[in-house]
């Protein structure tokens, strides 16, 4: 206790000495994982007090709406970079949080590895060979390494901290030779340690934490690993402590295995080892609706009495909610888009109707 109360103090007097209000980190914090909407978007929780009541709740500390010196310890613990709060419906009887229509159509997944400065080649190699066993092992699912870059359904890779590649403010970082720029940052040493795109291709590593193999000093590779591929194969975030998909670092593990939890979400988008996928909702074919000129992040459509917000793909990183857009008289559920030369947003959407 003595060194907890030490360890925020100093941290508090770290946010003091630099000139930041820990209220405004808060705000950037709860903005960046979903639990504080930003001020253009409307239906979104604009509450400051709600905002860290909600956080504290999945993170199972003492709901105060401030921020403590918990909340405090809690908003510096090394973390998954990918949101807590989604916007997909979910069965509330479960903890893990999946949607099916958002998973590999195939369960026979290739990866490719872009190596990292810590470990080894062929260790790294091992640990990603482990790490998706654990998924292989509960599941319909298998993986295989391929060294040939455009076979691969998965792109693992390593970067700095945008101030440690180039010396301008721009914080986004380039992908594989497949992907285009990713516009979500790393932050150096501790924060974000990795992030992946949901039920996408890319996996990307903070090559400023120094990642471990079988050792209680740095960051344990094989358990951001394992994490950062569950959200690979469709899965969100889970308030399950003990569970992989927990979105918050908890260390080096000797023994780690998958919880039930994150087993019963897996098993839900692909069925259980020996088994097959369960089958996909049929959907109609997709149409091509254009949406204005709109080049920003985010976009807002009304429909009448509902107010459903689109999060756009700006970069590699592929928005990890279901959303809905209206286009005129056109509902329907976001699928994929493009942004041609002419600075029109092109939105591919499978129909769907007003919603509820």
């Amino acid at each position: 206790m003595k060194f907890t109360l030490v360890f925020v103090a100093l941290l508090s007097f770290q946010a003091v000495s630099a000139g930041l209000d820990v209220n405004s980190m808060a705000k950037k914090y709860l903005n960046k994982y979903r639990y504080l909407a930003p001020s253009y978007e409307r239906g979104g929780n604009h509450d400051f007090t709600s905002a860290i009541k909600q956080m504290q709740r999945f993170a199972h500390i003492p709901q105060t709406g401030v921020v403590d010196a918990a909340t405090f310890r809690l908003m510096h613990t090394p973390r998954c970079g990918m949101p807590d709060k989604s916007q997909r419906k979910s069965n509330r009887a479960r903890r893990y949080s999946t949607n099916i229509a958002y998973r590999h159509s195939q369960n026979n997944l290739k990866y490719y590895v872009q190596h990292g400065a810590d470990l080894s080649a062929d260790l790294q190699d091992q640990i990603f060979a482990t790490a998706f066993q654990h998924w292989a092992s509960v599941s319909s699912l298998t993986f295989s390494q391929t060294r040939i870059l455009n076979d691969a359904n998965l792109l693992i890779r390593y970067y700095y901290a945008w101030y440690r590649m180039v010396m301008v403010t721009k914080r986004n970082h380039t992908g594989t030779a497949r992907e285009p720029n990713c516009t979500y940052p790393f932050d150096g040493e501790g924060g974000t340690l990795a992030h992946a795109a949901l039920a996408g291709a890319m996996a990307h590593f903070d090559e400023d934490e120094t990642f471990t193999h079988n050792s209680y000093d740095g960051v344990n590779l094989l358990w951001v690993a394992v994490h950062e591929f569950g959200h690979n194969l469709g899965l969100d975030h889970s308030d399950v402590q003990g569970a992989i998909m927990y979105p918050y670092y908890t260390g080096y593990d000797p023994k780690i295995a998958l919880h039930s939890d994150d087993i019963k979400g897996v098993q839900s988008l692909y069925g259980p080892l020996g088994g097959t996928m369960p089958p996909t909702p049929p959907t109609p074919p997709p149409v091509l609706v254009k949406c204005g000129n709109f080049a920003g992040e985010r976009a807002e459509y009304a429909l009448p009495k509902h107010v459903w917000t689109m999060y756009l793909r700006t970069g590699a990183l592929v928005t990890h909610v279901p959303v809905l857009v209206k286009c005129g008289n056109f509902a329907g559920e976001r699928a994929e888009y493009a942004l041609p030369k002419d600075g029109d947003i092109h939105f591919t959407v499978h129909q769907r109707g007003p919603g509820p």
